[in-house]
């Protein structure tokens, strides 16, 4: 179950038919190729003489401090003041444009919980993608994800008439995990220290945790997954017919 409550982002939120009925906020946790891939598969060295994991550490360190700036000035818990400082919101971003929410909400987080259960599972993961790309592949696969995350949150709970106050960093993790499995089906099923079962357990479990508990966001989740897959897949190919074009 430590898998399932680390990779998450969490939201508030309630149904927007019953607003003149019962104001109650819903407690949701949406959450909550470069020289070093050949070198990876090619060789196959070791998880213990990877290189230092600098971008992952980064932006580990940005969300812990956004953590402790918004702790100074206020309370992570409190759904309001988290709205005030770029949590997302559908109706924030369709009908005021504020489209900025769908990157700041996943460096923000409900709690030191929340943060230190997601930065846990970033750090395990980032730590194998980001030795295995290049630094911007890797940043493009985190970033790109936790935006299509939060597209795919929006407009879930647009049609499903749910107002969400939102933030974490889950769908951008749901991205590393969705590049990783794609790097593991074209590796016939292993990595170095993750296997294609592995992967596949902590899908199930992260899934059928959300799916148990009503304050989950599956589609921030899977949103996530899915676009780290495409992400990762065009980094793949683009190597491809770049290595093709070259050795012409």
């Amino acid at each position: 179950m430590l898998s399932c409550q680390v990779a998450m982002s969490k939201c508030y939120c309630y149904n927007r038919c019953q607003i003149s009925e019962k104001r109650q906020w819903r407690y949701i946790i949406l959450d909550d190729f470069e020289n070093d891939y050949e070198k990876y598969y090619e060789n196959k060295y070791a998880v213990k003489n990877m290189p230092f994991p600098i971008i992952t550490a980064i932006i580990i360190a940005i969300n812990v401090i956004v953590y402790l700036l918004l702790e100074i000035k206020g309370s992570t818990y409190d759904v309001d003041f988290m709205l005030k400082y770029g949590a997302l919101s559908y109706d924030r971003v369709l009908y005021h444009h504020e489209y900025y929410r769908i990157i700041t909400s996943f460096f923000m987080h409900f709690g030191h919980e929340h943060l230190l259960s997601n930065m846990f599972v970033f750090g395990l993961l980032g730590y194998y993608l980001e030795n295995i790309l290049h630094r911007w592949n890797y940043l493009a696969v985190y970033f790109l994800s936790g935006i299509a995350s939060g597209i795919a949150s929006i407009m879930w709970n647009y049609y499903q008439g749910e107002y969400c106050v939102s933030v974490g960093a889950s769908g951008a993790i749901f991205g590393i995990i969705g590049a990783l499995f794609f790097l593991i089906v074209v590796n016939k099923g292993r990595l170095e220290g993750i296997t294609f079962g592995r992967i596949i357990l902590f899908l199930i479990l992260a899934l059928y945790s959300g799916y148990e508990n009503y304050d989950v966001d599956n589609a921030a989740h899977i949103g996530g997954f899915i676009s780290g897959i495409i992400f990762m897949a065009v980094i793949y190919i683009g190597k491809i017919i770049s290595k093709k074009m070259f050795s012409h």
